[in-house]
């Protein structure tokens, strides 16, 4: 009985280790969402905003900043999805 019941903990916690290591797997390749990032070039701060669809914003104070952000955007989500 000691033994089945060791071979069932040990099962158990394998199974348990396997979700661990799928789960940080998984999250590992996601893009960050939130936080700042320095982009050189810029003159002056872009904002993204998500709404609660996930759908982006990209707001700034003139076209070329809001163009370069966008592109880097884009890789980002781009390079998540092939990695991922």
């Amino acid at each position: 009985m000691k033994i089945v019941l060791a071979v069932g903990c040990v099962i158990i916690a394998l199974v348990l280790l396997a979700g661990f290591w799928a789960y940080s797997l998984i999250t590992g390749s996601l893009p960050d969402l939130e936080g700042e990032v320095q982009i050189a070039g810029l003159s002056g701060p872009v904002i993204i905003e998500r709404d609660r669809l996930g759908i982006p914003t990209i707001r700034g104070q003139n076209q070329a900043d809001v163009a370069r952000v966008d592109t880097r955007f884009h890789l980002i989500i781009v390079l998540a999805m092939r990695i991922g």
